[in-house]
């Protein structure tokens, strides 16, 4: 074969290098890509919610070894070396990624024993709302105003977490007092009707409910709950309901 020389260099080496890494490259995205399919439906099969902790795990395994791969025809260092210099380094780095390892086994324990899973509703620390993905370090929750809280899936493996339903997850209520010479029944039912106009066409598709909680000398004690949808705060339905409640004749 014909070698070509430019300043010492050998320019069918270097072809063959570039070559050999770029079918790497190709190799290993077509390959990371194929066995995130596979993985996604296996995921599915067994009922193991779906996050994207396990496709990034197996991405990064595929590229660790393509990286392998390529080292020895490429840039000459042999991957045997590397890792025994990578092993006798495992301690300083664990100490140094103590945090990350246990974030990603944290996640890992979070996902396996389907503790959460992306479209919860969940109560965690104070933070109430619904779980947009758990990561390989963090768990997104977004809240009702639309906030996005990044937990650390070491925190969150740690700490005590409320899963809600639905239902409840858009639930809030209000709190009042009824006149004592009111009819409670029929009260209560045009309580439901008011709340229900009030809140219009930001009420979800659940049954407002008025639950009496108490007597005392200033009259009956109640507490209406009612549902609004995800996109609507809980301050402002509240506010709405109050607003048409202020000037009824039976609230005292």
């Amino acid at each position: 074969m014909l070698e070509i020389h430019y300043n010492g260099i050998d320019i069918h080496e270097w072809v063959d290098k570039f070559l050999i890494l770029i079918i790497a490259v190709l190799v290993a995205w077509l390959l990371s890509r194929w066995l995130a399919r596979l993985v996604d439906r296996t995921l599915n099969h067994l009922e193991v919610p779906d996050a994207s902790i396990f496709l990034n795990i197996t991405k990064g395994a595929v590229w660790v070894v393509a990286v392998l791969c390529v080292l020895q025809p490429v840039f000459n260092v042999s991957p045997n070396a590397l890792i025994t210099t990578l092993g006798a380094a495992s301690i300083a780095l664990s100490l140094g990624l103590q945090d990350t390892i246990s974030n990603l086994i944290g996640g890992l324990g979070l996902m396996i024993n389907k503790v959460v899973k992306p479209n919860d509703y969940i109560t965690v620390n104070g933070i109430t709302g619904r779980v947009q993905d758990v990561t390989w370090r963090s768990t997104t929750v977004k809240d009702r105003i639309g906030n996005i809280e990044v937990i650390p899936n070491s925190v969150l493996n740690k700490s005590a977490i409320t899963k809600l339903t639905r239902v409840l997850a858009h639930e809030t209520s209000l709190e009042i007092t009824l006149k004592p010479d009111v009819d409670v029944n029929k009260t209560c039912e045009e309580l439901i009707r008011t709340v229900d106009k009030a809140l219009g066409k930001q009420k979800a598709p659940a049954a407002t409910v008025v639950r009496l909680t108490g007597i005392s000398s200033s009259g009956t004690q109640a507490t209406i709950f009612f549902h609004v949808k995800e996109d609507i705060t809980f301050a402002n339905a509240t506010d709405l309901v109050v607003r048409a409640l202020e000037d009824s004749d039976y609230i005292a």
